[in-house]
């Protein structure tokens, strides 16, 4: 087994596709399928599902998968290691993505960066919906992180193709609601959509909550309270216990007010509330953009264990 093969396997992993990991790998498909091939005569069991619309991963692909990033993940950090490395991974990384994500997750990404690699300058822009997308450049050294409903999926197809883009999806996620401590309900494992109508929600302002427009309407629920800075709706929440917000799960990662417990989180039940957010690169990428993604990758597959 060599460290090839769990790279070759990997980039399938996040294509889907085995032709279009020949071509981010420069390598023949013929090439590519024959090191698959071999991977899984060597693990005794297969890792791929092949089909004519694509690859899908086994149950034990998914667990190698996982693995292997693992894997991938400290080999390069051990090439980092040497001086002449760090010297060489240079340059700077244009990183759009939600508020949720920019709060959650890169403060931890850029501080391991840094670690890593003190040459690479990470510049990390808010954004939302199509907005993300005008940091594309032709620099390919950027990185757009967007969030898709299941009703909204149907556009990852068109945003990819009109941008000749490359992809992997980062992770899933719902919706919760985020209410006082003190509110009796935040002793609920989950709440029902119709008891918000108890609640007064600060939101942020309609054309920014694309995932739930419908849910709104759905329940006939009314916003008093908006705000463009997830960091107001958070404090108003904490600070009335009438209020309440609706935010993915993945705000409550390293939030301030969730870990003083003045804010709790709350799934809800009887609907589907699931979205995922998926990450965007150029087919060209740099080296340091490489690493970005590389470390983005490594973080979510262990929020996920």
């Amino acid at each position: 087994m060599q460290i090839k093969q769990l790279e070759y396997f990997v980039e399938v992993a996040n294509s889907s596709s085995i032709n279009q990991a020949a071509q981010k790998l420069y390598i023949s498909q013929q090439a590519l399928s024959a090191s698959l091939t071999a991977f899984e005569k060597e693990l005794g069991y297969p890792i791929l599902l092949r089909s004519k619309q694509g690859v899908e991963l086994t149950s034990r692909g998914k667990q190698i998968l996982i693995e292997a990033e693992d894997i991938l993940h400290t080999v390069q950090k051990w090439f980092l290691l040497s001086d002449s490395s760090q010297k060489y991974i240079s340059g700077h990384v244009v990183v759009a993505a939600p508020t949720s994500i920019c709060n959650a997750i890169m403060p931890s990404i850029i501080l391991e960066c840094k670690q890593l690699c003190p040459d690479i300058t990470i510049h990390l822009y808010e954004a939302r919906g199509e907005q993300l997308f005008d940091y594309i450049s032709e620099e390919n050294n950027f990185i757009i992180i967007n969030g898709y409903t299941k009703e909204k999926e149907k556009f990852l197809t068109t945003d990819i193709r009109s941008r000749d883009l490359s992809f992997f999806p980062l992770f899933n996620d719902e919706l919760c609601i985020f209410l006082n401590s003190n509110h009796p309900y935040a002793q609920y494992r989950h709440l029902k959509p119709a008891k918000l109508k108890e609640f007064t929600l600060t939101l942020y302002p309609e054309k920014d909550i694309f995932p739930y427009l419908n849910f709104l309407d759905k329940f006939h629920l009314k916003r008093t309270y908006s705000s463009m800075h997830q960091e107001n709706l958070f404090h108003l929440v904490s600070k009335d216990i009438s209020l309440a917000t609706i935010l993915p799960n993945i705000v409550s990662h390293n939030n301030y007010y969730i870990e003083n417990g003045s804010v709790k989180s709350i799934p809800f039940s009887g609907i589907n509330l699931f979205f995922s957010f998926y990450t965007f690169y150029s087919k060209v990428s740099t080296e340091a953009t490489d690493l970005v993604l590389t470390l983005l990758k490594q973080y979510f597959s262990r929020l996920q264990e």
